[in-house]
């Protein structure tokens, strides 16, 4: 799993490549908690290299959205590949 972080604007880019999965998640929540303990409080998640997301993977995305909206900012996800999308509409991550 790579992470790259970089700031436009107001806004946090989070660009995620390879598998979020059992042995990348917990690094890459506590990345992200660090980014949002840091101030920032709009997020925009890059999944377009995302290649792989297990229910743990999917797990992060739910403790840092509420996180974000602990701090009343806002969680954006962007460029999902199909199969990432379909593992999203199985599980009713669409409706979050």
């Amino acid at each position: 799993m790579n992470f790259q972080n970089y700031k436009k604007g107001e806004l946090s880019v989070i660009v995620l490549s390879g598998r979020l999965d059992t042995l990348t998640s917990p690094d890459i929540e506590q990345k992200i908690s660090g980014i949002i303990q840091s101030g920032s409080r709009n997020l925009l998640i890059d999944c377009s290299d995302l290649t792989y997301i297990s229910s743990t993977g999917l797990r992060v995305f739910l403790k840092v959205l509420k996180s974000i909206k602990i701090i009343d900012g806002r969680l954006m996800l962007s460029d999902i590949k199909d199969n990432i999308v379909e593992i999203f509409n199985i599980s009713g991550f669409t409706e979050i």
